[in-house]
């Protein structure tokens, strides 16, 4: 999910009311047959062989070192009434990601088993939640008492991964430079608690900021694999080390990942008593030379996910600092194919909208102009729809 957009179901909610149109399901396929969820309860035999049903809880992208590798990266959820694990493979399309449907990981024979939540543990396994009843979340009385929780492990255990577990024991026992290293780490359970470490001592005054910086730049910079890049990212955002000067530069990487990511960082605090907001009286106020390189990435980054970034970056921003930005991405001209351009992809048009919204009740002459020069197609019928209910 990106940040700042409407998906359903909206619920006639009064914060998706000028929405108009929510970003649909990444997803290619359905658990279930036809569009009638309510009959893929009860587990027949045609739900069962797409998915098993229309509901699902405790989605997990794994990225632990236990499972096979064709696991990592894909998306595991547990199926309610189908009794078993879903397991989806992810794609890069335009903007954002493509869902197919994978091989179930795991079917329960037992008519009790409903999995809610899923889990990477530390020697790379995955626990699952079992609620542990017939009855379901419509169920008026579900029982309290009979809750369980499983353990999937792979029988070809990975063991450097046992032996090193052993030997980290206590993540608090480690040094800083020892849980930066951490980031390097092929099971993110480690990468995710050293870092929170990381961020929790960064408050204290014995934290050696120019050693555990040094050492997450190098990783940053030097590090072959953009994931660790971007975990060492991560890191610097975290523990309050990354300042408008670096993310600037980072703004013209070559990984359109980590571009993607500045954009994002410019627009947050990593302090917990500072957080995102998409309240516009309380929006980040950026310098004029990051709106102006916001600007000329709008303009002529060629990669559709960091325009994603920016169209939710925008949603953070005072009103008056989007215009450049959003003219810039709203009037661009694809040299790809049609059917690859921003104006049919399922996913920006909208969130340029969610964007460009509260900018047509701010001025509605200004948003009537870039209604006339963009080549988006659903931008002019919004912004006119966007007027006639400001009258209304």
């Amino acid at each position: 999910m990106v940040q700042g957009g409407h998906y359903e179901p909206f619920r006639n909610r009064k914060s998706s009311q000028y929405a108009y149109k929510r970003i649909p399901t990444c997803a290619d396929h359905k658990h279930y047959p036809g569009n009638k969820w309510t009959a893929s309860r009860g587990g027949a035999a045609e739900v069962l062989a797409l998915g098993g049903g229309h509901a699902h809880c405790g989605t997990l992208i794994y990225l632990g070192d236990n499972w096979p590798n064709k696991y990592r990266n894909t998306v595991l959820m547990c199926n309610v009434h189908g009794k078993r694990i879903n397991n989806d493979i992810l794609k890069r399309k335009g903007a954002s990601y493509v869902a197919s449907h994978g091989k179930d990981v795991m079917i329960s024979k037992d008519p009790w088993f409903m999995g809610v939540t899923l889990k990477t543990g530390p020697d790379g396994s995955v626990f699952v939640s079992d609620w542990s009843d017939t009855g379901e979340c419509h169920t008026p009385k579900p029982n309290k008492t009979t809750g369980r929780i499983f353990k999937i492990k792979y029988q070809h255990t990975n063991q450097s991964s046992s032996k090193q577990q052993t030997q980290l024991g206590d993540l608090k026992l480690l040094t800083n430079r020892q849980l930066v290293q951490l980031q390097l780490h092929p099971n993110d359970y480690y990468v995710r608690r050293a870092r929170r470490l990381l961020q929790e001592r960064s408050t204290t005054s014995d934290f050696i900021k120019d050693a555990i910086t040094g050492d997450l730049n190098q990783i940053l910079s030097t590090n072959p694999d953009i994931t660790r890049q971007l975990r060492a990212l991560w890191a610097l955002h975290a523990t309050g080390h990354l300042d408008e000067r670096q993310l600037a530069a980072l703004l013209i990487h070559k990984s359109e990942y980590i571009r993607a990511w500045a954009v994002q960082l410019l627009c947050e605090s990593s302090h917990p008593e500072k957080p995102i907001t998409n309240d516009v009286n309380k929006a980040k106020a950026l310098s004029t030379e990051i709106l102006k390189q916001f600007a000329t990435l709008a303009k002529n980054d060629p990669s559709a996910f960091v325009r994603l970034y920016l169209a939710s970056a925008l949603q953070r921003l005072p009103l008056n600092d989007r215009w450049p930005v959003i003219e810039a991405l709203l009037t661009r001209r694809e040299v790809r194919a049609d059917s690859n351009s921003d104006a049919n992809d399922p996913t920006l048009p909208l969130m340029y909208w969610y964007a460009l919204e509260p900018l047509v009740a701010h001025d509605r002459r200004k948003a009537l102009a870039v209604a006339a020069r963009t080549n988006i197609p659903l931008i002019r019928e919004f912004i006119a729809r966007r007027i006639i209910d400001i009258d209304k």
